[in-house]
């Protein structure tokens, strides 16, 4: 059915009806539903607002005023409202709880006037609840009010639209989408409130943690409580205190300092395009433990430190041990505030260190602490007291009392036993003791006088010198004397500091009762420089010798041997150094005794390792009974140090015979050249030889010097020596040891044997063909070339090449072209080959053959013979004629005859050409009889006309070549051979020979047979 759509005019007169009843209609008043004695509700109502996510339900009184008694049972009344997801009614009412109960009227409010207590305008101004819906909801839900009488009755009746809605209402909100859990605490001693959650991923990972959409988190602060009711508000006016990313579960607020407030943290989620493109949502209902309940107390302005700190230190005689009491003014200002008593001895003033003591914590309402002191402790001490209020701030700072001395240690001595003293030589003296008893973790301090001090008498670097200081346990020291001393009396006392029961304060007794030594005598003036008159160096032992002279100023003195591998004097003046100062001094021998009987000049070695070659300095040093070193070295002849090039690497060489260092030497001259790296002690030493018995010098030689190369001090000399290979010598590996020595006689010898000898060259046997003599092939036939060749080390390669027309203008040469695998027979250094090509290939004539055959050694042998290819073919006569062997036949001399008209020659020659004209007249007949007939030849006439032609010589002659099976001669051939006359008798035939040029045929085919006919012109 088509829709019926209303006209503009008729929707427009309803409108102006309906507004014209809405401007001047009064207003009505509903009318009460149900029984009014039972004060059921009237008119309810339930509006759900998608914005706030909450239902709110109104009602209204009664309106019957008819019974005043009535209307005052309204201030009794309680109505209770329900929500169910199901229609409310007597059944459903049982297993609910109203979310809502309201006083029907306050008799108070109402004046004590029943009738203000209708439901009417003007009177009573109704009843209205609002129910907050929970997140993720999306039903319809109904709602409904129950009349609660003064005497406990529930009126459930619960009429529709009364007291009960007829229709549900549908409610829809948004799911959760905000941490949960927000926890926070404030930490004083960091000024920080760290705040933690739980991330609403970590229950259900639905939100984007990555890209454009990924969620952010924001931290909001409040001086109130956030709730849902002022949280859009918030959102709205102020801004996050942090914005951070997704995934982080805590934060930390930074407390500014001398801050003293309460605060309400909340955090959120903003979550952008979350429901379209460029739509965020921020879910500010907290309604997931977001926000706190309960406030925090953040407070940064520490308390003031306390006045008037005092300690005081009274000993015990009786048990040995003592008290301190510390004393301080309280503090007005602060309350609930503690005090923290540290101790240390050492003075300090602060509490962030690891040397202090707390020794106690006193709470307010107390102003002393007593400490006891234990036995066993002497020494200052320093008291201070902190203050920390009730929030956990600490004072800024500390307030002290002045150090006392606390000596609980009485009647032991503070110092050690036994003291001693011994002079060691080399400037150290060795100070022994025995640990004092009492003290633990005690350290020793040495001192040094040259008179017995007292200990009234001690004053530190005035009577008394600090030598060193040890920790316990040791009981020795050696201490270092002065250079360059002689000390005849030394005394040397040992003093004791302990912490006397402090954490890090110690305490030094100087009393002096038992702690020197006795003394002695120290001597630290070093002895002079020695003289090293030599430093050679040994190739062929690897050692270094030196040579100094005996410093007849000592007795007893011992030499050290030092090395230097780099330039010590380099850094200073260039001629003196010091091996205790300057780096790179090595000591490689040490403690040289030395005594009354030592000689004058004395010398030791040293060896040196392989493969070394560097210049070092080598240096003597003294040392005197008393261990005095002179540390001083002095380059050059007159001082202890020269230097030396150490050598253990024998000289290297480069051998190369040709200027090639592995080859195969064929028979003939060649220069062997010997290349140094470094000068020689004299010419190396040569032995050349062959494993095939030859020798190329007589026993061992010296080599002969090329160039000395010294304008290359890189490099040795270069030397040479030549010999021969004869072509008898054969195969062989060449052998070549050399025995060489460098200038520090490091010798080292060589034997190379990287090249080979090969002096014989292959031989080549060539079966076919034969000489030209010998050898010839017919045009068209196939030429086999078929040898072998022979190499007493081995064949690397075989070549064959063909030279045409061989000797003749028109000469040809092809390229060398090797042998293919299937051509070629191996038998171990022979080789058979087998080459076949047609002459057909070839003109005739003289044609040769090569081949070429390369050993391993590179020795190379050719060989190669003449053929000849030929046309052959049979004569009438029953002759073979060839062209070319015909063309090199010599010409005939001529034979000159007198003859006669009378001679039977020309009696021969008279009666053939009666003959002649006989024959002529009788042709002449039978044409003029054959042509007044008039038919046509039968095959009998022609074979009479035949035999008529040939008989009239006009016959063609017969093909001698056809006859003689040799074939069609070439065209370049028959115009190159000449044809010789075929008629050697010719009777009419002059004595004078001349050769006959060939006659040129002309070729056709016969009609019939189809066979290419020869005709000769006359």
């Amino acid at each position: 059915m088509a829709a019926i759509r209303p006209s503009f005019k008729s929707t427009g007169m309803v409108l102006l009806f309906l507004i014209s009843l809405l401007v001047w209609s009064p207003p009505a008043i509903a009318e009460d539903i149900g029984d009014p004695t039972l004060l059921q509700a009237q008119d309810i109502n339930a509006t759900f607002d998608p914005y706030s996510e909450s239902t709110t339900v109104t009602w209204r009184n009664i309106n019957d005023s008819s019974d005043s008694l009535l209307l005052e049972e309204l201030w009794d009344v309680t109505y209770h409202v329900y929500r169910h997801d199901q229609t409310i009614d007597t059944a459903a009412l049982a297993g609910l709880t109203p979310f809502a109960s309201v006083d029907a009227c306050d008799e108070f409010g109402a004046g004590a006037n029943a009738p203000n207590c209708l439901g009417t305008e003007g009177r009573h101004p109704g009843h209205s609840v609002t129910y907050q819906i929970s997140p993720g909801v999306n039903g319809s839900f109904h709602y409904a009010i129950v009349t609660e009488h003064g005497d406990g009755t529930l009126m459930e009746n619960l009429d529709v639209n009364a007291s009960s809605l007829y229709t549900p209402v549908e409610e829809v909100t948004t799911p959760v989408r905000s941490p949960y859990l927000l926890q926070a605490s404030f930490i004083p001693a960091e000024s920080v409130t760290r705040l933690t959650w739980v991330n609403y991923n970590m229950l259900n990972p639905v939100l984007p943690i990555e890209g454009d959409d990924a969620y952010q988190i924001h931290l909001w602060r409040s001086t109130n409580l956030i709730t849902r009711s002022n949280g859009m508000t918030m959102l709205s006016t102020e801004s996050p205190i942090a914005v951070l990313v997704a995934g982080v579960s805590s934060y930390d607020v930074p407390i500014p300092v001398s801050t003293t407030r309460t605060s309400y943290y909340a955090i959120t989620y903003l979550l952008p395009n979350w429901t379209s493109d460029g739509n965020d949502y921020e879910d500010v209902r907290f309604l997931s433990g977001n926000t706190l309940e309960d406030y925090v107390f953040e407070d940064t302005i520490p308390p003031p430190p306390p006045n008037n700190v005092i300690a005081t230190f009274i000993a015990d005689e009786y048990n040995g041990s003592g008290y301190t009491t510390i004393s301080w003014s309280q503090l007005l200002q602060e309350s609930g505030e503690s005090y923290l008593i540290w101790m240390a001895g050492v003075p300090f003033d602060n509490t962030n260190r690891t040397d202090i003591e707390l020794i106690a914590t006193v709470q307010e309402g107390f102003s002393s602490y007593l400490y006891i002191v234990e036995r066993g402790q002497i020494g200052y001490s320093y008291y201070c007291v902190e203050v920390v209020d009730k929030h956990g701030i600490h004072s800024l700072t500390i307030s002290c009392a002045n150090q006392i001395y606390e000596d609980t240690f009485t009647p032991w001595i503070a110092e050690p036993t036994n003291v001693a003293a011994e002079y060691l030589g080399g400037a150290k003296t060795r100070v022994t003791w025995t640990d004092q008893i009492g003290a633990e973790g005690e350290i020793y301090h040495i001192w040094w006088s040259n008179f017995p001090v007292p200990g009234s008498q001690f004053n530190e670097n005035l009577s008394l010198f600090w030598v060193t200081s040890v920790p316990d346990g040791f009981g020795e020291a050696i201490v270092d004397v002065p250079l360059g001393v002689t000390r005849l009396s030394s005394y040397y006392f040992v003093t004791s500091e302990a912490r006397y029961g402090h954490l890090n304060g110690t305490y030094q007794y100087r009393g002096l009762n038992q702690n020197m030594a006795d003394s002695i005598i120290e001597d630290t003036l070093k002895p002079d420089d020695s003289r090293v008159t030599e430093v050679t160096m040994i190739g062929t032992t690897n050692q270094v010798i030196i040579r100094w002279v005996n410093d007849a100023g000592e007795d007893d003195e011992s030499y050290h041997i030092y090395r230097h591998a780099g330039d010590p004097f380099a850094a200073g003046d260039g001629v003196t150094s010091d091996i205790l100062v300057d780096a790179g001094w090595e000591l490689i021998q040490s403690d040289i005794p030395t005594s009354n009987a030592t000689s004058s000049v004395m010398a030791t070695t040293v060896p040196i390792g392989e493969n070394i070659s560097q210049d070092a300095w080598y240096a003597v040093v003294v040392e005197d009974v008393w261990e005095n070193v002179n540390p001083t070295i002095i380059a050059g002849l007159g001082g202890n140090a020269l230097q030396v090039t150490e050598d253990t690497i024998p000289p290297v060489i480069v051998l190369t015979i040709d200027d090639q260092e592995s080859a195969t030497l064929l028979n003939g001259e060649h220069r062997l050249i010997i290349t140094t790296d470094e000068e020689l002690a004299g010419d190396p030493i040569l032995n050349i030889s062959s494993t095939n018995g030859m020798y190329y010098t007589i026993g061992d030689v010296p080599a002969n010097m090329l160039s000395d190369n010294l304008a290359d001090p890189s490099i040795g000399p270069t030397y040479y020596y030549d010999f021969s290979v004869a072509g008898t010598d054969g195969h062989g590996k060449l052998s070549v040891r050399i025995l060489i020595s460098d200038a520090k006689y490091n010798s080292i010898e060589y034997n190379e044997s990287r090249w080979e000898i090969d002096s014989v060259a292959p031989s080549i046997s060539i079966y076919t063909p034969g000489q030209s003599t010998e050898s010839k092939y017919m045009y068209g036939s196939k030429i086999n070339v078929h040898g072998s060749a022979t190499d007493d080390v081995g064949i690397d390669s075989l070549q064959i090449k063909f030279t045409y027309n061989y000797r003749q203008a028109n000469q040809a040469t092809s390229p060398w072209m090797n042998f293919a695998d299937s051509q070629l027979t191996w038998y171990d250094n022979s080789v058979a080959f087998t080459y076949s090509i047609s002459s057909a290939d070839f003109q005739p004539g003289e044609h040769r053959v090569e081949i070429k055959v390369i050993d391993y050694g590179g020795n190379e042998r050719q060989a190669g013979v003449t053929f000849l290819v030929d046309s052959c073919h049979h004569t009438v006569n029953g002759t073979t004629v060839c062209a070319y062997e015909l063309a090199l036949k010599p010409e005939p001399e001529p034979i000159i005859e007198e003859v006669s008209f009378s001679d039977p020659p020309y009696i021969f020659v008279f009666g053939l050409a009666g003959l002649n004209v006989l024959s002529f007249i009788l042709v002449l007949l039978v044409m003029a009889i054959a042509m007044s007939r008039g038919r046509s030849r039968d095959d009998d006439d022609d074979d009479d006309d035949d035999w008529m032609k040939e008989f009239i010589g006009t016959s063609a002659e017969p093909d001698m070549d056809e006859i003689a099976g040799a074939g069609v001669t070439p065209e370049a051939e028959s115009k190159s051979i000449p044809e010789v006359d075929e008629d050697d008798d010719d009777p009419f035939a002059i004595n004078v020979l001349q050769r006959k040029s060939r006659r040129g045929k002309k070729k056709d085919k016969d009609p019939e047979s189809g066979r290419r006919v020869v005709k000769r012109k006359k």
